[in-house]
Order: structure tokens, then C-alpha cells, then sequence
């Protein structure tokens, strides 16, 4: 299953900074020295608990719960840790996070308008070439089967009957009937 949307790559980039020592897994009150941490931190998060989600797709579709989770993590170092190296490491890598966090949306963002402008231009195309232009984009009209497809792409019919193709296909045929009865030459008489 593909980890969506730069998520998996950028918390790659958290986890491998040095300052996510404290934050690579889950804080283990016991072990850690800190017996009082789950009276105070209500809801624990760690980097590797969000990669776990990620690699089970909990957050498809979710974008901002992954954020969430990513903040919740630094959060929770900001308020068990009044200072030391912890706070000034959750401090140091909430930054980081939210700068390319913002990069990323704004990225996503300029592909989302590029990709309508280009889906824009396709239905003009489609209009000037006479097809009949649906409200369906290009991803529903491929989902449908092929009797569906030809119905959302049936030429439309101008005043005459015929449709925009066969009103120029005639024009050129009159053109080149044109040309021929002009050559300068006699008709030809089989008399």
C-alpha cells in the first residue's frame, strides 16, 4: 500500500534528525525515570507510533490527523518538560516540522490549480473540436464502462442534424470540389 502524499518522507526526515532521540518511541515511564508521565500527558504520542498508522494507512485521506498526531507529540514534550533538552529539542523539531509542513500544503496546493487549469483546457479543447463536455471529470468519466463513456462523449448536434465534424468535413469536401471544377479545363464531354 503506498504511504500517501509526502507524509511517509517527511516523517522520515523527523525521525532522523538528532533531536528526535526523545521522540522515536513511545515514553516508557519505568525505564524512562519519569513514574508520573501518563498523570500528566493524558494522551501519549511518539514518531514511531504515527509511522505504525501510516504503514496501515489510518491516515489516508486524513492529512490532518497525521499533523495532529505529529503536534501532539511535541506538545506533549513542551508540557511534561518545563526545560532541558527535551523542550528545546521538541521545540527545535515542531519548527522544522510545521516549515515543511507549509511547504508541502502550498506544493500541493499549485498542483491542485495546474491540474484544474490542465482538466480546464482539456474540456475547452473538447468544446471546440464539438464533443459534448460533461460536469464529469476525466477520472469519473474512466471509471465508467464503455457504453457510459460514449454517451458522455456524443458529439453534439448542430441545426442542421449533423454534427460540428460533419459540417466541416463537408466544407472541405466543397472546397475540393471547388478546386477541381476551376482547374481552368474544359468539363469533360463523353458524347
Amino acid at each position: 500500500m503506498p504511504r500517501g502524499n509526502g507524509m511517509s518522507s517527511l516523517l522520515r526526515q523527523l525521525r532522523e534528525r538528532k533531536q528526535a532521540r526523545w521522540f522515536n518511541r513511545p515514553v516508557d515511564p519505568v525505564a524512562d525515570g519519569v513514574p508520573r508521565y501518563l498523570e500528566v500527558i493524558r494522551e501519549p504520542m511518539d514518531l514511531r507510533t504515527i509511522n505504525e498508522r501510516l504503514d496501515a494507512g489510518d491516515y489516508e485521506g486524513d492529512r490532518d490527523r497525521f499533523a495532529d498526531d505529529v503536534r501532539l507529540v511535541f506538545a506533549n514534550a513542551l508540557q511534561f518538560n518545563a526545560d532541558g533538552p527535551v523542550r528545546k529539542d521538541a521545540t527545535d523539531l515542531s519548527k522544522f516540522f510545521e516549515t515543511k509542513w507549509a511547504d508541502q500544503q502550498a506544493k500541493e496546493a499549485t498542483a491542485a490549480v495546474v491540474t484544474k487549469k490542465t482538466q480546464q483546457q482539456k474540456k475547452t479543447k473538447r468544446k471546440k473540436d464539438g464533443d459534448e463536455v460533461s460536469d464529469l471529470d476525466d477520472d469519473d468519466v474512466s471509471a465508467l464502462d464503455d457504453d457510459d463513456r460514449s454517451v458522455v462523449r456524443r458529439p453534439t448536434k448542430s441545426k442542421g442534424g449533423k454534427t460540428k465534424n460533419d459540417d466541416r468535413q463537408e466544407k472541405t469536401t466543397k472546397k475540393k470540389k471547388k478546386k477541381t471544377k476551376t482547374s481552368g479545363l474544359p468539363p469533360f464531354d463523353k458524347a
